[in-house]
């Protein structure tokens, strides 16, 4: 689709097609700020016109923060829009939030971020991951686990996504259009006869529309857009409205759109609040798509590497993680053992992050990896940790970021390998883990399990 497009142009600037656009339409800036430009093809005139659906969904996740600016971008979680809502003269407008981290030791400057923030965004600050390994910046799909532009919302909308491209490119069949093109002889509205049937008129400024709209958001209301084309039209209520409204917006033009044609070929009008509902269930019918489950990779595990003793001078590590989301608050246990299954050393952490359980148990195998030991067998049961640090993560969450950082920091060790096990054999770790939420700051403890 259109939209996807868009995306992979935000996402691959490397790739053929969007070398070849930028060539022509954006040489010396990117897609998202992206002008009409002279001539047009009509390929650019559609990702334009698509490019506000990403655009809207559209943060920042931050790796180094060398590239995203503190004020203007978005990229601060559960604040309206993304963005920081702080106002303050430092740093500068377009200090990069690198400016926010000590890159020394890749933390936040903890004490400048007090400094410059509200309470409430500093300590959210503070609870966003910064990578160890230097990964940059990445601009992310905010509605998807993985940070990856979601196809199925919109495919679910690609009916009403393709009407409402016609009706911006004056493809629809109204009167004025058929009349243009010598089908028909008269350009007037079948309905009302008063008027010429514009594209504009049938889905917007006609009394009959306006009774629709009248039940939508009250920002859509009061909308005072007139005289202008529908595709101008659209791309004032694209740059004006957030991403729930536009998608309202979509339907509810597409039901207007099928009315009419009821209307005319069928003599069956609906009532205004009776469309509007029609519209609604269709919007759930997205919204759903928007929050099932993705698919996940379910690899049979064998128990035999748990029962397993490590080869003589090679260390067994297992890692766990637990979560306190109400508290932003994270418990990590590393459990390191010896070849003959003695405990050689126990470490728990807690720590403030806003985080899920994937985040948690990434940054507990990223803890397991800086123990100093050189030939080590790691064992974790959070599958999708084991498998993005086995075949490199494929998100561009910060899940991914911390999975990324962790294979970077085994790659330096002499020997490693990695194995998922199923809760049962973890439990060890699994309970340690519990404990370390209720611990100072960290504990690490010599050749014996803690009590």
């Amino acid at each position: 689709m259109l939209a996807k497009q868009a995306w992979r142009l935000v996402q691959i600037p490397s790739s053929l097609v969007a070398q070849v656009l930028a060539s022509k339409y954006y040489n010396s800036g990117n897609f998202l700020n992206a002008q009409l430009g002279s001539n047009p093809s009509y390929l650019w005139r559609s990702l334009l016109l698509v490019r506000p659906i990403p655009m809207k969904g559209l943060c920042w996740r931050v790796g180094n923060g060398k590239d995203i600016k503190i004020w203007s971008n978005r990229w601060l979680p559960l604040t309206p829009n993304f963005q920081v809502q702080t106002r303050s003269s430092t740093p500068p407008e377009d200090a990069p939030v690198l400016a926010l981290i000590d890159e020394s030791i890749c933390k936040w400057k903890d004490h400048l971020v007090g400094q410059i923030f509200h309470q409430e965004e500093a300590e959210m600050i503070l609870r966003i991951p910064v990578s160890q390994c230097g990964s940059g910046d990445k601009q992310i799909w905010s509605f998807t686990r993985n940070g990856h532009f979601i196809v199925k919302s919109v495919y679910h909308m690609q009916v009403e996504i393709e009407e409402l491209r016609k009706a911006c490119h004056e493809g629809l069949p109204t009167k004025l259009n058929l009349y243009r093109k010598k089908v028909v002889d008269n350009p007037m509205c079948p309905i009302c006869d008063l008027s010429k049937e514009t594209t504009e008129r049938v889905l917007w400024s006609y009394v009959a529309a306006r009774d629709v709209w009248f039940y939508s958001s009250k920002r859509l209301q009061k909308a005072k857009i007139e005289n202008q084309n529908f595709k101008e039209l659209m791309f004032n209520l694209f740059d004006t409205f957030e991403e729930k409204e536009l998608l309202q917006i979509v339907v509810v033009v597409w039901k207007l759109w099928k009315r009419r044609n009821a209307m005319i070929f069928e003599n069956i009008f609906s009532p205004p609040l009776v469309l509007f509902n029609q519209a609604i269930q269709r919007l759930s019918e997205i919204h759903a798509s928007f929050q099932s489950q993705q698919i996940r990779i379910s690899i049979p595990t064998s128990s035999s590497s748990c029962c397993m003793r490590p080869p003589q001078g090679i260390v067994k590590i297992n890692w766990d993680a637990s979560v306190d989301k109400h508290l932003y608050l994270a418990g990590f246990v590393v459990v390191v053992r010896d070849s003959e299954g003695h405990v050689l050393a126990t470490m728990r952490i807690k720590q403030n992050l806003l985080l899920d359980p994937h985040l948690a148990e990434s940054y507990a195998s990223k803890f397991a990896m800086e123990l100093g030991y050189q030939q080590i067998i790691l064992e974790g049961d959070a599958l999708n940790v084991v498998e993005g640090i086995k075949i490199g993560a494929q998100g561009w969450d910060s899940s991914s970021m911390l999975i990324l950082d962790a294979r970077s920091l085994l790659n330096q060790l002499q020997q490693w390998t990695i194995a998922h096990i199923h809760k049962s054999f973890n439990s060890v770790a699994h309970v340690l883990g519990r404990s370390a939420l209720s611990i100072a700051n960290s504990v690490f403890d010599i050749e014996e399990v803690p009590q």
